[in-house]
């Protein structure tokens, strides 16, 4: 009676394993907790998870593409939003990515125009892109998209981040920084 208990006890335990749903791991990256794409990320993980009954979508916050771009490299996200430029960049293993290509990328959907955007305090007197060199400037935080972009913006006027007072930091902390005075500027990369 023993062992046909015990072997009873093991065919349900087979069948209680087996008949269990896994469901599909998805992380998301997305960018800094206070910005657009962080909410977005959210949105669209809690959409999944209510909507698809194998997905289990879990959202995070980054310093933004290039970083999301190195985990799904890296296999660590599965979906993840960027930049056209740096995307195109993980795509062919150029720039950031040099000799990482990642021919397994694939665009779902456009989200918005996302300008470039220099923010000064108006007494600094920066009338062109040159100007910013003279004055403490925040180009994004490391890693981010936004330093790609503006490195992209300083070598196209002729000048490196040598030329330039840089303090790495997000928009929200810049800003800050800004309005105490201890920081003059700031790039953005905003829809």
């Amino acid at each position: 009676m023993k062992k046909f208990f015990k072997i009873f006890i093991l065919i349900v335990a087979i069948i209680f394993a087996t008949s269990c749903e896994k469901k599909i791991p998805i992380n998301i990256p997305t960018a800094s907790p206070s910005g657009v794409l962080y909410s977005l990320g959210n949105s669209i993980a809690t959409t999944w998870n209510e909507d698809l009954k194998d997905v289990r979508a879990v959202s995070q916050g980054s310093n933004g593409g290039i970083e999301n771009l190195n985990l799904i490299y890296a296999k660590e996200a599965q979906v993840s939003m960027g930049v056209t430029s740096v995307v195109y960049q993980s795509y062919m293993g150029e720039g950031v990515f040099d000799g990482r290509p990642n021919k397994d990328l694939r665009i779902l959907f456009g989200l918005y125009y996302n300008p470039n955007q220099i923010v000064v305090s108006k007494d600094k007197g920066v009338e062109k892109f040159s100007d910013i060199k003279n004055i403490s400037f925040a180009p994004g935080a490391y890693g981010s998209t936004t330093v790609d972009e503006f490195t992209a913006h300083a070598k196209v006027s002729r000048l490196d981040s040598s030329d330039f007072k840089l303090q790495y930091m997000g928009p929200d902390e810049a800003s800050d920084l800004i309005r105490n005075k201890q920081l003059n500027g700031v790039f953005i990369m905003s829809g």
